[in-house]
């Protein structure tokens, strides 16, 4: 285990994703979890299934909070419309400078953070570990152009859907600058008249592709030309995170905030470990189980002692 001095978790917000969906109403659309795309027939078994199992979800989630409160861990949740990834993204842009900042993702997106010092993200999923210095070893392309590729190729997982025909191999095939240049849209643009006159010039039909990217033509059909790359952008960018004044605010005051030990205890967590069963799993002390996070305790705890004494 790794000890830290501050540990920030970011929540998902109800309705999150709503603001990207407002402004294109596919995304996340494949997702049946968001009740604001529009609702699924289900049976009636069917229905009380995916309320249990949402019920079941939110004791989970509410337990998790608990424990993470005894442990001094600092929580950002209940910004309505708002996306963790663009909490993380916000609070990594705030404080890149003064904090050696890690993190924590299964979610490729938030590699966009690693173009500010300080910073790295540990892809779960890949078990790798990735900073502006080796994140070409992982991913084939300078980091700047994560933003490019999405915008170009969609992201299936967000269902953001993008020029129809390429994907990211393709695309690093017609566009090879993007290995190690960073690129703007209207290069790739550029470029592809280029490639379509060399064509011409060989007497070759241009590849349907090329055309696609001219034209800006998506498989559904829902966005075309400036309008797909244009929407697609701001889908992706998190150096521009979907935030309002206030959510900003709100994330400022839990990030610095000092943390009250007055309800915080090593007994609360007790009681919530025996009452979930957790010791029948865990064959272990509390203790133990505490020690990655005994650095970010006293911190939190000093922290809070200094602003009693201003």
């Amino acid at each position: 285990p790794i000890s830290c001095n501050k540990i920030v978790v970011a929540w998902d917000g109800e309705n999150s994703g709503k603001m990207r969906y407002n402004l294109y109403n596919q995304y996340k659309a494949n997702r049946k979890s968001k009740d604001w795309y529009g609702k699924i027939e289900l049976s009636d078994n069917e229905i009380r299934f995916e309320q249990e199992k949402e019920k079941s979800y939110l004791k989970q989630k509410i337990r998790i909070q608990q424990y993470l409160e005894e442990l001094f861990v600092r929580q950002i949740y209940n910004l309505d419309g708002v996306e963790g990834d663009d909490i993380i993204a916000y609070y990594t842009q705030l404080y890149h400078k003064d904090e050696y900042i890690t993190i924590y993702t299964n979610d490729r997106d938030l590699c966009q953070m690693v173009e500010f010092d300080n910073v790295n993200v540990f892809v779960a999923n890949k078990k790798v570990l990735v900073n502006k210095n080796n994140y070409f070893v992982y991913f084939k392309h300078d980091f700047r152009n994560l933003r490019l590729l999405k915008t170009f190729c969609g992201d299936n997982g967000d269902n953001i859907k993008g020029v129809s025909g390429i994907k990211e191999d393709k695309f690093l095939s017609l566009f090879p600058e993007a290995v190690k240049t960073p690129l703007q849209i209207s290069d790739i643009l550029d470029k592809t008249k280029l490639l379509i006159e060399e064509r011409s010039k060989t007497k070759k039909a241009p590849l349907k592709v090329l055309n696609n990217i001219i034209k800006g033509i998506n498989t559904d059909k829902e966005l075309i030309g400036e309008e797909l790359y244009s929407i697609n952008y701001q889908l992706v960018n998190l150096l521009e995170p979907m935030l309002n004044r206030e959510d900003k605010h709100i994330i400022k005051e839990e990030a610095t905030t000092p943390l009250s030990d007055e309800n915080r205890n090593s007994k609360n967590l007790l009681k919530y470990m025996q009452e979930d069963g957790f010791f029948t799993l865990w064959n272990s002390g509390i203790s133990d189980f505490c020690k990655p996070f005994y650095a970010t305790i006293v911190k939190e705890k000093n922290l809070y002692k200094e602003s009693l004494n201003k």
